[in-house]
């Protein structure tokens, strides 16, 4: 029904998704303790009762509208920590039998509760996401656009860099573009990662051929391509800095949970 109301509405499709989020459902009746465990691990040593209690709360809603929103757009199941409990005991029986039919296995070996949110929360994440991007209209590019126009630094490109190169105390300037920069990095990986990475001023130091080296960047040249050069990235960064968390905070803030 989503793509139905934007075809007959011209509604912005991030509207559309706020829509359903306004439904009235039932509250979630969360257990408090299994949050705040994930809370109190980013928190100084120091905080006021309420304010651990108001955090607690605020990532219980945001954890209730990850798995409300991906149950609604078919992407898991109703969400409950006894449902995720069956589904951890589930996953883990299923890595023993490869452990014993001696399988490859991806990730751990076993899951604790803890772990498996974890798993669990990151792959809704980039399943909701990637369902974004399948599921474009102009009124999201549109807004991509503007984003990308907003943001020039976070999309510039890293075209050459220019360095100098000291060996046994005899220092030399050179460039490398993004040709040399990639064959640089089949027949010296280290140097190549630390042009592609580095900023002016940073220095790397190595031995080649028993003689040690010493590298700092001196300049950086970019470019600026348009948005249709870019289009997938500038998109891709807008669905997931913007868009997809507006998204969340309005769902959790139109669903509030309950502790039990």
């Amino acid at each position: 029904f989503l793509r139905k109301k934007i075809i007959t509405e011209h509604i912005c499709f991030f509207n559309v998704y706020v829509a359903f989020s306004l439904f009235s459902i039932p509250h979630i009746l969360m257990k408090s303790h299994f949050y705040a465990y994930f809370v109190t691990r980013e928190l100084p040593e120091e905080i006021s009762p309420k304010e651990l209690e108001r955090r607690i709360r605020d990532y219980a809603n945001e954890v209730n509208a990850v798995f409300y929103l991906g149950n609604r757009l078919n992407l898991c199941e109703p969400y409950s920590l006894e449902l995720l409990q069956m589904r951890m005991e589930q996953e883990n029986d299923s890595r023993r039998l490869k452990q014993e039919r001696k399988e490859v296995i991806y990730g751990l070996e076993e899951f604790t509760l803890e772990t498996y949110f974890q798993y669990e929360m990151a792959r809704l994440t980039v399943n909701i996401q990637t369902f974004l991007e399948e599921h474009l209209d102009e009124e999201i590019l549109k807004q991509a656009q503007i984003y990308y126009a907003a943001h020039p630094e976070a999309f510039k490109r890293r075209e050459a860099v220019t360095y100098e190169l000291t060996i046994n105390g005899k220092t030399r300037k050179q460039a490398a573009d993004l040709h040399k920069l990639s064959l640089m990095g089949k027949a010296d990986k280290g140097l190549a990662d630390f042009l592609e990475g580095a900023e002016p001023g940073d220095i790397y130091e190595d031995e080649q051929n028993g003689e040690g080296r010493k590298i700092e960047l001196k300049e950086i040249q970019y470019s600026e391509p348009g948005f249709a050069q870019n289009k997938e990235a500038a998109v891709s960064a807008y669905l997931t800095q913007k868009l997809y968390p507006s998204l969340i905070e309005t769902v959790a803030e139109n669903n509030p949970v309950e502790f039990e």
